[in-house]
Order: C-alpha cells, then sequence, then structure tokens
C-alpha cells in the first residue's frame, strides 16, 4: 500500500496522533501528517513556521536539489507548493500541501498524471484529506464525519469499470484530479486546473517540428528518471512489451544510462506475441530480461488491488502487473519505467467530432447499470469535453495509471509519456498529423529507427508508415468486430481473461462463491441491486470484477 500526506484543515481546533504538525489562529486550525516513503526515490517533509504548515511527498524529478526535504532547501520546496504556479513547474509522481495561518488558506496539489493521488472531503466545520481512500475513511471515523456509499459512484464503476470523474464510492468523497490544486478557505473550497486543458491550441501540424517537440520533452523525462535512480542508488527496471511504447521507453532509458545494465520486465502469457517480442528484443539489445508467466490466470483470483486502486477502478486493470511484481522480485528498485500513456495521446484513432454520448456510449462496459449514473457520466464529460482529453483523464489517467498504485508496495511507475511537458507537448498536435498514428510513427523512424526491427504487437506487423501496416491496421479492425459480434478469443493475447474464465472451474468457482458470500452486501445500492444479482452469471470477466470490486469496498468500508 503507498504512503503519502493526509490531514485536517478546520475552523475548530483539530488534533491527529502521533507525529503530526498543528497550527492555528481563531477560525483556522491545521493538523497534518505524513506516511513515511516506501522507497529510496521518494522524499517526504512537512515544515512549521510562524505563518503556517507546508510540504510534500513523492518524487520531485525536476527539483534543482535532489535532497529537496531538508530544511537548506525549505525556500525550495514552499516555493513549489504555495501556489498552483509554483507547483505546475514539478515534475513527477508527487503531492504538495501548503496551510497558510494568515491568509487562512489550505492548497492541496496533485501531479499531472495523478500518479501519487490524493482524496478530500468537506464537512460543516473543515476539510479532510489523505492519499488513499482507506486513510481517509479512517479519519472521517476519528472525527465523526458520515461515511455513506455514493450508488452513482458504483454506478460508474459498474458501468464503466472505473469511476470517471471526481466522484468515488463514498458519498462526498472527491479525487483531486488529475493535474489540480485545490483550495479551502472556511468560506468555500474550489478546484483549479494547473494546466487548463481546454487553453492548449492543436497549433503543431508539420511532421518536423511534432518529431523535434516530442523528442526533446521525451528525453528531458527519460534523463530525469535515470537520474533519479542513480542518485538513490537504485537499478533500472523497465516493463516492456510487444507494444511500442514500452519499446521507445527502454532504448531511450539505454541510451540515458550510457552503458550501465538495463533490466526488463514483461508480463504475459506464455505463447503471446507479447512475451516473443520482448524477449527477442531485450536479447538482441543485451537487457538483462525477465519473462513472467502469467499461466492460466489464476492471478485474476487476487483482490489486493482493490483497496490500492481506493475502489475507483476495476481490480483486474493492473492485477497482472502486481501479480508479476510480487513473483519476480526486481532488486533494489526505485523508479520502474513504464510506457503507460502514449496510446491516448499519440495512436489511438479518434472521432474528433463526438459528443459527449458517443464517447461515454463508447467506453460503456456494461449498458444494464448506465442508467443509475448517467447524470454524473455527463457531469464528469462536461469537466473535459473534448474525446482525446476526455479519455487522457479519464481512461489513460485515472484507470490505466492504476499500475502505479499497485507498482507502489514495491517501487514507484514512472512513464515519461505522463511528464507534464509531454502531455503539453503530445496535445498540441494537430488531429490531422495524429491520423493512422503518422505522427507517433514519423517520430519513431527518425530518432528511434530500431523499434522498427520488431513487429509491434497491436498489428502484428512492422511499425512502418506504409501499405503494409495499413492492411495490417484494417485486419486488427475487422477482427475486433468479429470478436465483439461473435464468441471468439483474440490469438496470441498478453492476457485472455475472457478464455481462462471460460476454461477454469477454479476461477469460476472463485468469482460466483466471492459473489455469493458478498451479496448482500448490494443492499447499500437499491438501484443496482436487482440488475446485479440477475445478471452476474452471465458477465464477462471484467463485468465480474467490476462488481466483485464494488463488494469488497463495501465490506472494508461501510457498515453492514
Amino acid at each position: 500500500m503507498r504512503t503519502g500526506i493526509y490531514g485536517i484543515a478546520a475552523t475548530r481546533p483539530v488534533a491527529l496522533p502521533g507525529g503530526a504538525l498543528h497550527l492555528g489562529v481563531e477560525g483556522f486550525h491545521l493538523a497534518l501528517a505524513y506516511r513515511k516513503p516506501l522507497h529510496a526515490v521518494q522524499k517526504a517533509v512537512l515544515h512549521a513556521d510562524t505563518g503556517g504548515i507546508f510540504g510534500a511527498h513523492g518524487v520531485w524529478m525536476n527539483a534543482s536539489d535532489r535532497d529537496w526535504q531538508d530544511p537548506q532547501s525549505m525556500s525550495q520546496l514552499k516555493s513549489a507548493v504555495a501556489s498552483a504556479a509554483g507547483f505546475a513547474e514539478t515534475e513527477g509522481p508527487l503531492q504538495g500541501v501548503h496551510g497558510d495561518c494568515n491568509a487562512k488558506t489550505l492548497q492541496l496539489h496533485g501531479d499531472v498524471a495523478r500518479q501519487h493521488p490524493l482524496y478530500w472531503t468537506t464537512c460543516a466545520w473543515g476539510i479532510l484529506f489523505a492519499y488513499s481512500v482507506e486513510e481517509l475513511v479512517a479519519l472521517m471515523r476519528d472525527h465523526d464525519v458520515p461515511v455513506a456509499p455514493d450508488e452513482e459512484g458504483a454506478g460508474l464503476l459498474l458501468t464503466y469499470g472505473s469511476i470517471l470523474g471526481a466522484r468515488t464510492l463514498i458519498r462526498g468523497v472527491r479525487k483531486l484530479m488529475p493535474g489540480q490544486t485545490l483550495t479551502w478557505t472556511p468560506d468555500a473550497v474550489s478546484t483549479k486546473e494547473r494546466m487548463p486543458l481546454d487553453e492548449i491550441e492543436r497549433d503543431i501540424d508539420g511532421f518536423k517540428e511534432a518529431t523535434s517537440l516530442l523528442d526533446e520533452v521525451f528525453h528531458d523525462s527519460v534523463s530525469q528518471m535515470v537520474a533519479v535512480n542513480r542518485d538513490a542508488g537504485c537499478v533500472q527496471h523497465n516493463l516492456l512489451s510487444g507494444g511500442l511504447d514500452s519499446r521507445l521507453v527502454a532504448l531511450a532509458t539505454a541510451r540515458h544510462l550510457d552503458g550501465a545494465p538495463l533490466s526488463t520486465l514483461c508480463f504475459a502469457a506464455k505463447d503471446s506475441l507479447d512475451a516473443s517480442i520482448s524477449g527477442s528484443m531485450a536479447q538482441e539489445h543485451g537487457w538483462q530480461h525477465r519473462a513472467h508467466d502469467l499461466g492460466h490466470g489464476k492471478y485474476m483470483m487476487d483482490i489486493e488491488s482493490v483497496g490500492e486502486y481506493d475502489g475507483c477502478v476495476n481490480h483486474l486493470a493492473s492485477a497482472h502487473h502486481r501479480h508479476a511484481l510480487s513473483k519476480e522480485r526486481l532488486p533494489n528498485m526505485g523508479l520502474l519505467g513504464s510506457g503507460q500513456g502514449a496510446n491516448v495521446l499519440l495512436t489511438d484513432n479518434h472521432k474528433w467530432g463526438a459528443s459527449g454520448s458517443q464517447v461515454l456510449h463508447s467506453m460503456t462496459l456494461n449498458a444494464a447499470t448506465r442508467g443509475v449514473c448517467v447524470g454524473a457520466a455527463e457531469e464528469a464529460w462536461r469537466a473535459t469535453p473534448d474525446v482525446q482529453r476526455f479519455k487522457m483523464v479519464n481512461r489513460g489517467f485515472l484507470y490505466t495509471n492504476s499500475g502505479a498504485y499497485s507498482t507502489a508496495a514495491f517501487g514507484v511507475l514512472w512513464s515519461p509519456f505522463t511528464s507534464g511537458q509531454f502531455v503539453r507537448a503530445a496535445l498540441r498536435l494537430h488531429p490531422d498529423i495524429l491520423k493512422g498514428q503518422r505522427a507517433y510513427l514519423t517520430w519513431l523512424a527518425d530518432r528511434f529507427p530500431a523499434a522498427k526491427d520488431h513487429v509491434w504487437e497491436r498489428y502484428n506487423a512492422k511499425p512502418v508508415l506504409g501499405a503494409r501496416l495499413r492492411l495490417a491496421q484494417a485486419r486488427a479492425l475487422w477482427g475486433a468486430r468479429f470478436r465483439r459480434a461473435l464468441p471468439l478469443r483474440t490469438p496470441k493475447s498478453m492476457s485472455p481473461i475472457e478464455m481462462w474464465l471460460d476454461s477454469s472451474a477454479e476461477i469460476q468457482h472463485f468469482y460466483n462463491d466471492t459473489f455469493r458470500q458478498l451479496s448482500p452486501w448490494m443492499k447499500h445500492y437499491p438501484s443496482l441491486e436487482a440488475t446485479v444479482v440477475r445478471d452476474f452469471a452471465t458477465m464477462n470477466a471484467m463485468n465480474k470484477a467490476s462488481v466483485l470490486t464494488l463488494l469488497l469496498a463495501t465490506q472494508a468500508w461501510f457498515d453492514a
């Protein structure tokens, strides 16, 4: 389980046990604390001065002083967390806090991709926040703040496989959304995008300019990752699959290591394309490679990730990732290199003029539960009413990046594609050059030619622009349509969960027996209960997992 900052700002005196810092003036009181970092690359500190309390927790990748937690670096840290503009300059999975007793203001800062998350809730006398829902629930109970289920949040989880937008499974508890700063005063609470997505113009329409821009910000992020690990004395480990994103990160990482060893890990079914492609590439480049065989999907019964995902994401989202890290112990891990986040920015074929209802329909996994959360889903869309940016936030950062949460017990996941400067750069690319992955593949061909030597798992073809790739893409598109219409399985899949569920009596028994034991907890969601009880037996693997995620979280946080 991850660690981080937690605390309270209130209009009345409040207290936290242990080594918490307390400070207050009439009408404004602070009680702040943190759980110690788990890994050498992470730092944490809270400072108190005459005017308030400030601090941060996580990995500040571009800090001018790597020991930013030291008292000698107090001014650098205070400048970074004292305002949204200051925190906008930071990079890395970092959370910050600044409580100002003179201005009677609390500010909370989350990182761009929400890899180091914060949750918050308000009550009549203040605001409570924490780095996990579990910690926040404990804080709420200790201070007699009601903990009640949110049926719309539950509906979002069952319908989309994760909770879109700022909601959670707990009424009134909100996520601090990616790239946002929260400001609380005794009179009001507000959140603000530090990098307003709708203000980023798509003004890059040339391939040469796009290549130069992407390459510069990408290498900046990779070099920061390598430097952080080197300074902390950690080994450089990277995830490597058969896709392009992790491939580019590995090639760039090896370049910045200047001959130092690179360790790679692939987790996939033994006979999958991901396993064969990653193994071949690692061998060619001399990387130390580990291949974790997902076997016949027994990891699908691992439910530790329910708490790690704070009940907001289907427990299967990155369960295979967590299972691999628990079995393949990577020595002295710091920042674990990853390619997460590139798809929605560079390779997905977006329908650029799509309406909110069209986008939400395309993301629906279980239409039977959609009626309960229509309003909540539309609210999430209105917050980011653009297909690419909505999917970046809600699918890329809130769902795919759940891998960061399941990594927390072992190391710190980092993808250069999720740095603030890379996200800003990628969002500037015009749709015309993104079409058909042309901007991405042009960059790859020009700056990473070795990436073309192995096939791209998504299409089982080499990533070279031209007729051959277009044919492979057309085949993949029609194959996906046939598989949606007919009971067909994806051949050579990294993680064929439907096949594993259908073929394993053990997995079937686990899902059915767990549902039987926990189904009484559905009473907390009366508008969903009848549908879930009726449909569970015929649901696919992902929808069954969403139900179990909901019930396990409900059992953990609410009264019977």
